[in-house]
């Protein structure tokens, strides 16, 4: 890296449900952070938070399989559906079709779907899935998208 230093600063509240975060950088970088009142003067972690992390391994892994497996599925059944674009093995799906979410909406089927990152920009919208997602949870969102009559279908 030369000149540069890397530091890495992250939240560990939304990937890990952690009220908490972390640092990586050089040991001395972190000692001048553990003098530093902005970082000794904060909130730690409460203990029991960290205890359960520290001893949730089995059901972390539990998770993630059930996850990778309803991405599979969903990438499986999803058929010829044109515009929805996806990264392997990541759960986030990337809609192109005007009017999904609403149409989903009005099928009791929620979606992200917001302009960012200002309110004037494009519309992006994303179906995302999740570890508590069911088998019918998927087969209901999969039947409303190939039932969608906006929806183009490779022939």
């Amino acid at each position: 890296f030369g000149q540069i230093e890397p530091i890495v600063v992250s939240s560990l509240a939304k990937a890990m449900g952690l009220p908490g975060g972390l640092i990586l950088a050089s040991e001395v970088r972190m000692q001048n952070f553990r003098r530093s009142p902005y970082y000794t003067a904060a909130s730690p972690m409460a203990p029991a938070y960290l205890h359960a992390y520290l001893h949730a391994d089995a059901i972390y892994e539990e998770e993630r399989t059930h996850l990778y497996n309803s991405i599979k599925y969903f990438r499986e059944h999803l058929g010829q559906i044109k515009g929805i674009r996806s990264l392997s093995d990541y759960p986030v799906f990337a809609c192109s079709h005007s009017g999904l979410a609403e149409y989903l909406y009005q099928r009791k089927i929620l979606i992200s779907s917001f302009s960012y990152p200002k309110p004037t920009d494009d519309v992006i919208t994303r179906i995302i899935l999740n570890s508590h997602h069911t088998q019918s949870d998927l087969d209901q969102l999969l039947h409303a998208l190939h039932d969608n009559p906006h929806t183009v279908h490779d022939k």
